[in-house]
């Protein structure tokens, strides 16, 4: 673990899969990585992350959603050997599937009327370390990240122009305005792969 940078500084280009059991919204996320390596101290990353989460007690409610995150990373160590900041620009999805509650208040249903559809532009940082060991095996923990959106690029939701039920036109509107903008914070994301 002690030559992590010096195996860095010998490789051009990394893989490596992704799980981040804690991971706000929807916890479980799963993807991968590609990188490549400028030097030792600096690499630059395109990262998928995707969760999705469909239970029991939510189906009626809220049904079937599912959040993608697509990041552009730069990643600096400061010559340091494992430990590193992460940060870039980062585009999220989020798309929710209406459950029985909602959709049986409306008499008929256009395709598309149960998807809600929220999709966005932001940031991202991390405090990480990742080591590299024999056969260039590399093991990342991100400690803490942090993927914030700031900018909508769509905020879609066929349902609210076919209700007429005030009350779950506001559950939906207040739903959507939640999620537009709230925050996506991690704790240990685990990655492991391969430099080449």
């Amino acid at each position: 673990m002690n030559e992590t940078k010096a195996q860095r500084e010998k490789e051009d280009y990394f893989v490596l899969g992704s799980y981040s059991p804690l991971d706000l919204i929807i916890p479980g996320k799963y993807g991968f990585t590609f990188g490549a390596i400028s030097n030792a101290d600096t690499s630059w990353e395109i990262e998928y992350l995707q969760g999705s989460l469909s239970v029991p007690f939510v189906v009626d409610d809220l049904g079937k959603m599912q959040d993608q995150r697509l990041s552009l990373i730069r990643r600096s160590y400061f010559g340091a050997n494992s430990f590193n900041f992460s940060y870039g620009v980062s585009y999220f999805d989020f798309s929710v599937h209406l459950g029985n509650k909602y959709m049986s208040q409306i008499n008929s249903s256009p395709p598309s009327a149960d998807l809600i559809d929220v999709r966005g532009v932001g940031f991202n940082a991390a405090v990480v370390n990742r080591w590299t060991f024999k056969h260039n095996i590399t093991l990342g923990v991100d400690w803490l990240s942090w993927a914030q959106p700031v900018m909508l690029t769509k905020k879609e939701a066929t349902y609210l122009n076919e209700i007429s039920n005030q009350d779950s036109k506001d559950d939906v509107e207040s739903f959507m305005n939640v999620v537009s903008y709230f925050p996506r914070i991690a704790v240990f994301k685990i990655q492991l792969g391969i430099l080449f």
